[in-house]
């Protein structure tokens, strides 16, 4: 959001449509004053395709004006990746790779994104975001009739925004359950600083009973005072005193105010539009330059002298640029090599690994075979620094998960990330496993 001063936030569901203007003050963001006749925030209007026509036709599009478009959380899909400390750009490229297995729809039936956080620790939070074609397609067309195509910066689940609350004003670990229409979801942000999005779960006739979001909660560190809501139902209640949002519509009225929330104050806000993802680096050059050009206005203004001083200097400036360029250019061939014989020395290192631990790893397989649910299957397997990395598929995971904690090859099992249950019935988790020295 950079360099840009108004932004247009808008809910949009079927039975529903909320927006709010806002423009960039000396403060912050602000409610706009006046919105082309119509009033600068609303909610609670019809929804639809129809809804949304209405309010895009009305107003005449801007470049200059970013539009961000939240949608019913239940209408997208996330994955989350956890990937050691490195660059952004290999990081993306990484997750690039791994997205169509993370995807449990084929890539040309859907629209993906995604974003990445960097930890306290160094580390990176791949976070992938994907939804049918089919779901957004209707959306989209009307973006681009009504001339809004180039302005459309953000298409992101709506329950995004509380990852801005939880970063601006939330207790360590907390938690904010919301509601959008659909599911319960909760919206959360552990002791490391990592953010989970994990909806109620559903339940089924004749099962065991699913954990409550509350339980969920606590298997991620967080205390049931610790969970919060924009109503106070059930939960603390959420205070905006300090946030971005302490002057725009309450979002338990407007869910626009996080739509904007996503776009000015969170990591994530994904533009599911198909366009191909991207990486938000911040550039210096965007805010030093126009303190540059002030600076040399300044001085010519001073005297005649210290004009042809800021001259001398912008040319030095230029000569000392084009020489780090080409010094740049020379050693990044051998950045090249040093990076990837650290690739080839990590590799063999957890082959080594792997070949000294190999007649363990087969007792520890067929061990799993015996004791593991009928129908349980291995879809992906990684290994490395001594833990295996499993994306496992099973009717039960819950008893899955029994039969590799009592295995005695087994040190430790963590699961890792949420549950998710396919339309055949059967789940998919992913587990990491520490065997036995």
């Amino acid at each position: 959001m950079i360099g840009r001063r108004k932004l247009l936030a808008i809910f949009y569901s079927e039975e529903r449509l909320d927006y709010v203007s806002l423009v960039k003050g000396v403060r912050g963001w602000r409610v706009a004053g006046g919105f082309h006749g119509l009033p600068s925030h609303r909610a609670g209007g019809a929804g639809g395709i129809r809804g949304l026509e209405d309010l895009l036709s009305r107003i005449p599009p801007k470049k200059s004006r970013h539009l961000h478009i939240g949608i019913p959380t239940q209408q997208v899909f996330l994955r989350d990746m956890q990937l050691p400390a490195m660059s952004l750009e290999d990081a993306l490229e990484a997750v690039r790779h791994a997205v169509p297995v993370a995807c449990h729809l084929p890539m040309h039936d859907i629209f993906a994104d995604v974003r990445l956080h960097r930890l306290r620790d160094k580390t990176i939070q791949g976070l992938v975001a994907y939804t049918p074609k089919k779901a957004v397609e209707g959306l989209l067309s009307v973006v681009a009739e009504t001339g809004h195509e180039e302005s459309l910066h953000g298409l992101f689940p709506v329950c995004l925004g509380w990852v801005a609350w939880l970063r601006q004003a939330g207790p360590e670990p907390s938690g904010v359950v919301c509601q959008d229409g659909g599911r319960p979801v909760l919206v959360a942000m552990d002791g490391a600083g990592r953010v989970h999005v994990v909806p109620q779960p559903e339940t089924a006739g004749g099962e065991a009973q699913v954990p409550t979001l509350t339980s969920v909660a606590a298997s991620l560190g967080i205390p049931a005072e610790g969970l919060f809501s924009s109503d106070g139902n059930g939960y603390a209640l959420v205070n905006f005193e300090n946030t971005v949002m302490a002057r725009w519509p309450h979002p338990a009225e407007n869910l626009a105010s996080l739509t904007a929330a996503a776009a000015v104050a969170s990591p994530f806000d994904f533009c599911l539009d198909g366009r191909v993802p991207r990486v938000r680096i911040f550039h210096p050059a965007k805010i030093v330059v126009p303190w540059i050009v002030l600076l040399a206005v300044t001085a010519w203004g001073l005297s005649a002298e210290n004009h042809r001083k800021v001259e001398k200097l912008q040319r030095k400036i230029q000569r000392v640029t084009a020489t780090t360029r080409e010094l740049e250019q020379q050693l990044e061939p051998l950045k090249k090599n040093v990076e990837e014989m650290k690739r080839v020395q990590t590799l063999l290192s957890g082959a080594a690994g792997f070949m000294d631990q190999r007649p363990k790893f087969f007792s520890f397989f067929n061990d799993l075979a015996d004791k593991a649910p009928e129908g349980t299957w291995v879809s992906n397997v990684n290994f490395g620094d001594g833990q295996f990395v499993m994306q496992m598929v099973s009717p039960e995971s819950l008893k899955t998960l029994e039969a590799l904690r009592a295995s005695p090859f087994v040190k430790e099992v963590q699961l890792r990330g949420a549950v998710n249950r396919r339309q055949d019935g059967k789940e998919t988790f992913q587990v990491s496993i520490e065997l036995k020295k």
